[in-house]
């Protein structure tokens, strides 16, 4: 796995510690409130229940991403594979196809050698295309891609650490009877503020899926070396 997204995950577990902390130092407290005090036992109550609906809308937001983190790895073997099992051969390939490299047009003259030394440039072409368009366009758009994925755990680590420290504050507060109360509530609204970000860091991330899914769609349209979208005729029609 990506260390970057490693350690995100990481973080995220650290959080969940943070918030079992806080549940066992808010019901310690609770069993320390003297009597005269039961107010602040509601309080306390009602600052849990909202921190549990946050928490509940922040799980079910993360889950997705966390069951389904993504590979940049894999994306940058594939951009590799694609220029050196399917880039590197077109290139190969498209130098020989070139009249200068050719020896049948040395020796062979007339109409039929002129016509031949025509069909030439546009297979040529053909395969610089394939090179220029499609090959480095696949290469951009995965390029692309695992940036934008190692961009986005890069924010989710920070907003989940932040996160964490939202919830020692929190802890902190809830060392004492007429501080507990405000403890659910710090560590609530450090959920809200990483929700924000999050979702702020998901659209960055759709946002450059997107992308990527239009340069692979404008190479693949780009038909301008294959006439009515074949592949160039090897011979001229008379």
């Amino acid at each position: 796995m990506n260390p970057i997204i490693e350690k995100a995950i990481e973080l995220w577990n650290k959080l969940i510690d943070k918030l079992n902390e806080l549940m066992d130092a808010i019901n310690w407290i609770l069993g320390k409130i003297p009597w005269g005090l039961g107010w602040v036992g509601d309080k306390i109550r009602e600052g849990w229940n909202w921190l549990m609906e946050k928490w509940g809308e922040l799980v079910a937001w993360c889950d997705e991403y966390l069951n389904n983190p993504g590979s940049p790895s894999a994306l940058s073997q594939a951009a590799q594979n694609w220029n050196s099992q399917v880039g590197g051969p077109v290139s190969s390939q498209a130098g020989v196809i070139d009249a200068g490299q050719l020896t049948a047009d040395d020796t062979w003259t007339g109409t039929a050698a002129d016509a031949y030394k025509q069909a030439i440039a546009p297979q040529k072409t053909a395969m610089d295309k394939i090179k220029t368009g499609l090959i480095e366009g696949m290469q951009q758009a995965l390029d692309k891609m695992q940036t934008g994925i190692i961009v986005f755990w890069t924010a989710f680590g920070a907003g989940v650490a932040a996160c964490i420290a939202g919830f020692i504050t929190a802890l902190a507060s809830t060392a004492t009877v007429l501080g507990a109360p405000a403890g659910p509530v710090i560590a609530a609204g450090a959920v809200i503020i990483l929700i924000a970000a999050l979702g702020g860091g998901a659209l960055k991330l759709k946002g450059d899926i997107n992308s990527s899914k239009t340069i692979l769609t404008g190479k693949l349209n780009d038909l301008s070396a294959f006439p009515n979208g074949s592949w160039p005729k090897a011979t001229l029609a008379s």
